[in-house]
């Protein structure tokens, strides 16, 4: 395990160990990661990197199936994502996406077709 003071001197670790659980289907652990990594970011004034924790918290979220949880996370993380910057960039990517998704398996066809063109 990371020292407490790497993990808040370089919160992207903590993106990192989020992934790596979910990939394992720790989802619940994936999600506490995301938001330490989130609650860092915010402290610390960075938008892009909160970004990134709340499109890959909607990720989680969406595949839970907790669809209205994972729109919100998503459509926050496309507020404060510029897409000026390859994490800005694939943050919005990962985030319409999801929002895509999330609006078809809830019968919005042509909301989640807007987003997912979005996303590409």
């Amino acid at each position: 395990a990371l020292p407490e003071e790497s993990l808040v001197a370089h919160p992207t670790f903590l993106l990192h160990r989020g992934k790596i659980h979910t990939e394992r289907g720790e989802h619940a652990d994936a999600l506490v990661m995301y938001a330490l990594a989130e609650e860092i970011f915010v402290g610390t004034g960075d938008d892009p990197g909160r970004a990134q924790a709340l499109a890959m918290k909607g990720y989680i979220l969406r595949f839970q199936g907790r669809y209205a949880e994972a729109l919100a996370q998503c459509e926050k993380a496309v507020e404060l994502a510029g897409g000026t910057t390859d994490e800005e960039r694939m943050a919005l990517a990962l985030a319409h996406k999801n929002i895509g998704l999330c609006h078809f398996r809830q019968g919005n066809l042509d909301n989640g077709h807007a987003a997912l063109i979005e996303s590409a």
